[in-house]
């Protein structure tokens, strides 16, 4: 059978339970995977500010795929290892997008995330209730985040959210912004994640493997949606969480256990430590 070296984790739905927790069976079998010289990545398309709780608790997680691949993170040295922002042009048609519809943009730079105050009041209204508590913790909180920062020419994003209040308002916001060259993923009930062309999480593996210098047929990839569609598909193995859409558990090579079940541990446990 493969030998793996590596094994990254998508993060909502994938690594954590519906209670934003790692099982502590998960946790055993990350520290089981570090003491034989595996390596275990964060994989998501979270700010690097909504990780480093996790990585702090759990110090064998050393690297980070962040928000989608824009970002590379050494956990340990602190040290950004690659960073990718969205060219200006393509800012600036998101930010004439954002003022014609009811939409909430979420913007990185620099790993941290960025939101308006009052849209963050009634987060809810975007589908996208259970992030509240977390948001106004770790994200700065803007009273126009369109007129004072996405508008600001001297500011870079690695990844820009747009969340709609319905799935129709999204395809109609995903259609006008075509025209650029980026990477759109449709996330959550009715977000759109923007990033630059190439940032994926497949192509963070592929540069994070190099950087490692493990070879990408070592390395496995565990998800859940449609953002972990080019990892699973870059790594040696992909593998799909039990909750994971029918779509994803088409093209991965293996299904674990749901992410309240401890499917990552079985992830750990039945392929890279075998």
């Amino acid at each position: 059978m493969k030998q793996y070296e590596l094994i990254a984790f998508d993060m909502d739905g994938t690594l954590l339970d519906s209670q934003q927790k790692i099982s502590q069976p998960t946790i055993q079998a990350i520290k089981d995977a570090a003491k034989k010289g595996k390596k275990v990545v964060l994989s998501t398309g979270r700010a690097l500010t909504e990780t480093i709780r996790y990585a702090e608790f759990l110090p064998e997680i050393r690297y980070g795929i962040l928000g989608s691949a824009t970002l590379l993170y050494d956990y340990k040295e602190k040290k950004i290892l690659d960073r990718k922002i969205i060219e200006k042009e393509v800012v600036k048609g998101i930010v004439e997008v954002a003022k014609k519809y009811d939409i909430m943009p979420f913007a990185i730079s620099m790993g941290k995330g960025n939101i308006q105050k009052d849209q963050l009041e009634v987060i809810s209204k975007y589908h996208m209730g259970p992030f509240k508590q977390f948001y106004e913790v770790t994200a700065k909180h803007y009273d126009n985040i369109v007129e004072e920062l996405l508008s600001d020419d001297s500011q870079q994003f690695e990844k820009i959210n747009l969340y709609a209040t319905t799935p129709e308002e999204r395809k109609l916001v995903k259609s006008e912004l075509e025209k650029f060259q980026i990477e759109m993923v449709e996330a959550e009930e009715t977000g759109l994640e923007i990033t630059p062309y190439m940032a994926n999480k497949g192509q963070g593996l592929k540069n994070l493997s190099a950087i490692l210098n493990i070879p990408l047929e070592q390395t496995i990839a565990v998800g859940d949606s449609d953002n972990d569609e080019t990892i699973i598909k870059a790594a040696g193995l992909g593998i799909a969480m039990g909750n994971a859409n029918e779509r994803i558990k088409s093209i991965a090579g293996a299904v674990v256990a749901d992410n309240n079940s401890n499917g990552c541990k079985e992830a750990i446990e039945k392929y890279l430590l075998q």
